[in-house]
């Protein structure tokens, strides 16, 4: 199993066990600074976001992903919100 369905799959486990974290491997968090997110990871993000959410209608909903300090932010939200849904 790879790929969308594995997606999923960890998704499940993690929304259906309060004690698995949504954070990196080891539990502490993200794993992510605002210094390792470029704009095109955040673009990237709600574009994989909408097709995973289009994809599977029936167990997910996308929410966008925003960097407060990008150049673009205000580009972005409206990208997710006309192109994206």
């Amino acid at each position: 199993m790879g790929g969308e369905d594995q997606v999923l799959e960890d998704l499940d486990i993690a929304l259906g066990d309060p004690e698995v974290g949504l954070g990196a491997p080891d539990g502490s968090g993200s794993g992510l600074s605002s210094d390792d997110v470029s704009d095109s990871t955040v673009g990237n993000l709600n574009d994989d976001t909408a097709a995973l959410a289009r994809a599977y209608p029936e167990k997910l909903i996308g929410f966008m992903a925003l960097h407060p300090y990008a150049p673009d932010v205000i580009d972005e939200l409206d990208r997710c919100r006309t192109d994206l849904g």
